[in-house]
């Protein structure tokens, strides 16, 4: 089996509709990515509940998946106010995502 890098945590926003927006644009962002074979599947490990977004996802760690994963945590973690999804592989820390984090 694939080594799979494990995202966790959590986001929270003003309101549900900067969620909304955010997903939006995490979706478009996802749907740009040529290596991934079903985009619409990484979102089932986002669950919403009223503002907050609690994340759950695993990821083969190839270097093209590992990249996508970024630019949707970083997408996501640019509008929202508070929280942060880690990602470990073989219980070792390998990626963090903090809100409001901006690499620009």
């Amino acid at each position: 089996m694939d080594a799979c890098i494990r995202f966790a945590g959590r986001y929270r926003f003003a309101r549900r509709a900067e969620l909304d927006r955010a997903l939006g644009r995490a979706r478009e962002q996802l749907d740009l990515e040529d290596e991934l074979p079903a985009p619409g599947a990484w979102l089932r490990g986002l669950v919403v509940d009223g503002a907050t977004l609690t994340v759950a996802l695993a990821v083969p760690a190839s270097a093209e998946l590992r990249f996508a994963a970024a630019e949707l945590f970083e997408t996501l973690a640019r509008a929202a106010i508070d929280g942060v999804v880690e990602g470990t592989l073989d219980g070792r820390p390998v990626d963090y995502y903090p809100s409001g984090a901006d690499d620009d």
